[in-house]
């Protein structure tokens, strides 16, 4: 059956779960004390209170220790690789909901080790924009949002780039607007590809539609490698997906879950766990999807598990479909 895109715990994850114990799971406090922002470069030795002008300064190539809290947007239009001064002490970057809070321009390679991102505010990618190639290790993205009629990304919106995820979280990110996508992570014409991470309570909220309240990736593709998507929501009049929307590619789960993910719609919502549209989703190992919900308030709710839409689902391995509200594939038999 044909149905019309509306737009266009396993032994390998024990490791997983304590993630968050490392990593900073909530914004930085107002009410500490901040620690200045500070900057050295360690190929020059410069040091300055000024991250922007860190970066400005900086040659091709360079690698900059950073720690405190650095409000402002930031730029990176060359190759560095940026990382917390002190490792038991995550440096933060702090977009003061003045826009987004690092973007990285295409054909850019760039490498964040030990940040915590927040405070972002834009219409798309509120925390992070990526055009070039990007890896976050060790780092959080959280309480950013996108916002306006077309919001998409509230934690990153990767366009035409490359996302890497390593150990890293997308947590509480929210995109408000009309016709909205990607409450954690936005990919268009993208790769993105999360290792041993969390895309977890992110929220997209839609007058009309909305698409992945976790992660929306359209023409590129997604890999999740002993990785959980978890708990996020997508609401609006029209709902597809609340927790992954694959749109012409392909999505490949491999000993990850997606679990606990919710999509509510006025008239419909498809895919409490995956809305796939004219793609593949394969999953290996030992991944779940499971204990996901599609719920309508006063239509139709279908594929609480995954929605298949004139696309493919394989189940390999030990990999299951289970536990999810009102079914767990549709059309059924379709996983």
């Amino acid at each position: 059956m044909e149905r019309r895109s509306f737009l266009f715990t396993s032994t390998a994850l024990a490791g997983l779960i304590g993630l968050t114990a490392a990593i900073i799971t909530s914004p930085p406090s107002a009410s500490a004390a901040p620690m200045k922002c500070k900057a050295r470069n360690v190929n020059s030795g410069a040091k300055v209170e000024d991250l922007a002008a860190a970066i400005a300064a900086a040659s091709p190539g360079d690698d900059l220790r950073v720690k405190g809290i650095c409000e402002g947007t930031f730029t990176l239009d060359q190759d560095l690789t940026l990382r917390s001064w002190n490792k038991t002490e995550h440096a933060t970057l702090d977009g003061d909901r003045a826009g987004t809070v690092l973007s990285v321009d295409r054909g850019v390679t760039a490498t964040l080790i030990g940040f915590v991102i927040t405070g972002g505010s834009a219409e798309e990618g509120g925390g992070i924009a990526n055009g070039g190639t990007l890896t976050l290790i060790d780092s959080t993205v959280i309480g950013n949002e996108a916002s306006g009629r077309l919001g998409e990304g509230g934690g990153i919106a990767n366009g035409f780039g490359t996302l890497t995820l390593n150990h890293s979280v997308v947590q509480q990110n929210t995109v408000v607007g009309e016709v909205v996508s990607g409450g954690g992570i936005s990919s268009h014409f993208g790769v993105v590809v999360l290792n041993d991470s969390i895309v977890r309570g992110n929220t997209v909220t839609g007058d009309t539609l909305s698409e992945g309240g976790g992660i929306f990736s359209s023409f590129g593709p997604l890999r999740l490698h002993n990785s959980v998507v978890e708990q996020n929501r997508a609401v609006a009049d029209l709902v597809s997906g609340g927790g992954i929307f694959n749109n012409f590619d392909t999505v490949v789960l491999n000993d990850s879950i997606v679990r606990g993910n919710t999509a509510t719609g006025d008239r419909a919502s498809d895919g409490g766990g995956i809305f796939n549209n004219f793609g593949d989703v394969t999953l290996n190992g030992s991944s779940t999807v499971t204990s996901n919900t599609a719920e309508s308030t006063g239509g139709v709710a279908d594929g609480g598990g995954i929605l298949n839409n004139s696309g493919s689902v394989t189940l390999n391995g030990s990999s299951a479909v289970f536990g999810n509200t009102p079914d767990d594939c549709f059309p059924p038999g379709s996983c």
